[in-house]
């Protein structure tokens, strides 16, 4: 019997060469989108898993009360471990500092290689071997970042750094290297190099306390400095209470912070669990998914399989007036409902089975595609990843059954005497067309919501992009000053500014919208008692306004290094009762542990990304805070190519005078750019897959158009016969299309009006949801009917109605 069937099942193939290559197509598509979905996730998922402590691992993180809401940082004050330590000694705490710098060899010429680590560097404390998993090679992990000047580098860096390979590793045991040119480090130990799922990226372990004189924000006993890369990981034993040691902590900020301290600021415990998908804090690996993000791919994927699944039931059904003179046959000749029912399941399952290998293939093609937006690679081994074999064989025999249940049972239960006459249509009210509506209806609100999640994606992108921000951001060179020496500085700008495609040079901490920020609490006369107003500090020197085009309201710039004046953005004078700009000038403020004097405003402007409103701002000249340079360079109406002479320039200037560092530039716009990666790649896969549902989708209507052109082949005829024109039989072609399309417009609609509603206000400067962009996603879908349905719709209005009514 199942030889039989198989036998069936393939001249059925071999003589539907048409709709067997749809049907493996679209459950290939959706298959191979559900696969590789489900690989994003699952690789999202598995951060920091292969930690042994996963459970038992937390990073303490602040939450401040300001007086514009509540501020959150995982950076912490150094001296929180050393508390945490001496007060709860049942916890193995370990501080960390993560930083970028210069990492230099000695060769045997007496000369340095040199080496630009911006990512990997950090300073820790001999525990952290305790809290997190490093696969020792060489070296006790107890131990070896015990004494100051210890450094523990990875495999892969000990081959970068002294030229050796997995045989010889060892001979990097008691090597020195120098780090910015200021500590010589000894290497004590050897570690495996970390895993890309990791967000405690370390390949270079320095001793903590070699912080001090590396770092000027280092104060060991200052409980009111805290910066973003120092962070404070825990190990707690099982069966710790989290939530009542957090009670614990607000006796803990009240005993080192100060009495009351409490009341504005909380320590947390937050899991390293929760450390890749919380946007409040930011992490080491400096990337962040949000769990919505992961659940709308997983809400697509849903979508996907469930389109190609309907996509089946359309295309099957719609073989079912073909099929009818076999089924009857079949039936005549004693064939029972439940055989048939499981031929057709057979066939589905084999039809499936078939598709997945089409999807493995897309799969794989769409994970290459996918690595620029993604930024890492996937791949599927099915042998070595059972969890991914698993969840494709459920696949398999749950859409197999699923969509193959109703074909089935529909065309076993054909009455076989109505089926050898060809006669068995049924009604157009009747369940059975009824329920392919509903379909299509499903399938048009999947493809809609997804035309309009694209759509608004793809505007707020255009909207961030192309926002007045409120200073200048093109043809802006960003590089990072090695020293601070004023001579050196002084040389530097003056021959900077002597090439003619050079057109303004600025010293500076940071650019308005920069990577790094100083914040500080700022008192006046006008904050209440027991407030606390945090500011964010920028300093530059005497260009930088006029370089960024930052647009003063009044007052003056400050020419020379000078701690003790100031200016403020306008939000700032504002807050402090300063409506008028120019009352501004003059009035006193302390913070920063000085008294200042407002000398300026500056019109407001964004210094985080578009998700925030603008933040109270304080300027101030102060050349001990020049970290990084910004060179605007001349560019208009020229390429990139053509800027090279002048990118170049640069370099050898920086270089002649920084001669012992190594060069390293970006532009400030692609800087700036980066900042919406995630909602790029979101509207990069909502683009990707729903051209990849509307195709699938363009197949389950091809097969719906084929089903009553095949239903209403003599109808046709017959109103041909009558003088029908070729457009009247179109318009019974499309009117049911079109009417399909609007139903689902009308559910699909108010879905996604929702869904990118509550996206939309993640975001604190965003575009409005014009009724434009539902009107044009009801144009597309209206043209994706029309132009998918017209085709097969042609040629029924074209056929010889001769043929089709010869043998009445």
């Amino acid at each position: 019997m199942f030889k039989n069937y198989l036998k069936t099942i393939y001249r059925n193939i071999k003589r539907e060469k048409l709709f067997t290559l749809l049907n493996l197509s679209g459950l290939g598509l959706g298959l191979g989108c559900v696969l590789v979905i489900f690989k994003i996730i699952s690789y999202e998922l598995s951060f920091d898993k292969h930690h042994s402590n996963y459970d038992n691992i937390y990073r303490a993180v602040r939450e401040s009360r300001i007086s514009s809401g509540i501020s959150y940082n995982e950076g912490v004050p150094h001296p929180v471990g050393e508390g945490l330590r001496a007060d709860y000694p049942e916890l193995i705490v370990a501080r960390t500092h993560y930083e970028n710098g210069q990492i230099a060899v000695q060769r045997k010429d007496g000369d340095y290689d040199r080496y630009q680590e911006d990512d990997g560097v950090v300073f820790a404390e001999s525990s952290v071997f305790a809290v997190f998993d490093f696969g020792f090679i060489a070296g006790d992990s107890a131990t070896c970042l015990d004494q100051p000047n210890s450094v523990v580098i990875s495999r892969s860096k000990a081959k970068q750094y002294f030229g050796l390979n997995d045989d010889n590793l060892d001979q990097a045991m008691g090597q020195q290297i120098l780090y910015e040119n200021k500590v010589l480090l000894t290497v004590k130990a050897l570690i495996e190099d970390y895993k890309e799922t990791t967000n405690i990226p370390f390949s270079v372990l320095i001793h903590y306390e070699n912080l001090d004189g590396i770092n000027p924000y280092y104060r060991k006993g200052n409980w009111g400095s805290n910066s973003s890369a120092t962070n404070c990981y825990m190990l707690v034993p099982d069966q710790f209470d989290v939530a009542n040691f957090e009670e614990l902590l607000v006796g803990f900020v009240d005993k080192y912070h100060g009495e009351n301290a409490s009341v504005d600021l909380k320590y947390n415990m937050q899991p390293l669990s929760d450390i890749h998908f919380n946007t409040r804090y930011d992490n080491y690996n400096e990337r962040i998914i949000s769990l919505e993000f992961i659940k709308a791919l997983g809400i697509i994927g849903i979508f996907l399989i469930l389109t190609a699944a309907i996509n089946f039931v359309n295309l099957t059904t719609a073989q079912s007036i073909k099929r009818s003179k076999e089924i009857g046959i079949r039936k005549t000749l004693g064939g029972k409902s439940g055989q048939l029912a499981i031929q057709f399941l057979s066939e589905t399952l084999i039809i499936t089975l078939v598709s997945s290998f089409v999807g493995l293939i897309f799969a794989e093609v769409l994970l290459i595609y996918l690595e620029d937006i993604l930024d890492y690679k996937l791949w599927i081994n099915l042998f070595e990843e059972p969890t991914t074999l698993l969840f494709l064989i459920i696949n398999i025999v749950v859409i197999g059954l699923l969509a193959g249940v109703y074909p089935a049972l529909s065309m076993s239960r054909l009455n076989p005497i109505a089926a050898l006459r060809t006669k068995f249509n049924i009604k157009a009210g009747s369940g059975f067309l009824s329920f392919r509506r509903v379909l299509v209806i499903i399938q048009f609100v999947i493809t809609q919501v997804l035309i309009i999640g694209t759509i608004v994606v793809q505007s707020q992108m255009d909207y961030f992009l192309n926002k007045d921000l409120g200073f200048e951001k093109d043809n802006i060179i960003l590089t990072y000053l090695p020293n601070k020496d004023k001579e050196n500085l002084d040389r530097l700008k003056t021959n900077l500014l002597a090439n003619p495609d050079v057109k303004q040079v600025s010293f500076t901490l940071s650019a308005p919208m920069g990577t790094s920020n100083s914040n500080s609490h700022i008192q006046h006369h006008s904050i209440p008692e027991g407030e606390n107003m945090r500011v964010n500090f920028k300093f530059g020197d005497k260009d930088y306004l006029d370089l960024y085009g930052l647009k003063l309201a009044a007052g003056q710039w400050i020419e020379k290094s000078d701690t003790s004046r100031i200016l403020v953005n306008r939000k700032l004078a504002e807050a402090l009762g300063y409506n008028n700009p120019q009352d501004a000038i003059g009035e006193k403020i302390s913070g920063w542990y000085r008294d200042m004097r407002i000398v300026g405003v500056v019109e407001n402007f964004h210094t985080h990304s578009l998700q925030q409103e603008f933040v109270f701002c304080i300027f101030m000249n102060n050349n001990r805070m020049y970290y990084e340079m910004a060179v605007k360079v001349n560019s208009a109406g020229q390429t990139l190519d053509d800027v090279e002479p002048t990118l170049k320039a640069v370099q050898k200037e920086w270089e002649t005078v920084f001669n012992k560092d190594i060069y390293d530039f970006e532009f400030f716009d692609e800087q700036l750019a980066s900042r919406y990666d995630q909602e790029k790649n979101m509207g990069s896969m909502f683009k990707l897959f729903s051209v990849i549902a509307i195709f699938i989708g363009c197949l389950g209507l091809y097969g719906l158009v084929s089903y009553i052109a095949n239903k209403k082949t003599k109808e046709i005829g017959v109103r041909k016969v009558l003088g029908a024109s070729t457009f009247n039989v179109l318009h019974i072609f499309s009117r049911e299309m079109l009417i399909l399309v609007f139903i689902s417009f009308l559910i699909a609609g108010p879905l996604s009006y929702v869904a990118m509603h509550d996206w939309l206000d993640n975001f604190a400067y965003k575009i409005d949801l014009s009724y434009m962009i539902f009107v044009l996603a009801l144009l597309i879908s209206f043209g994706i009917a029309i132009l998918t349905a017209g085709y097969k719709a042609f040629l029924a209005a074209r056929a010889n109605p001769v043929l089709s009514l010869r043998d009445e």
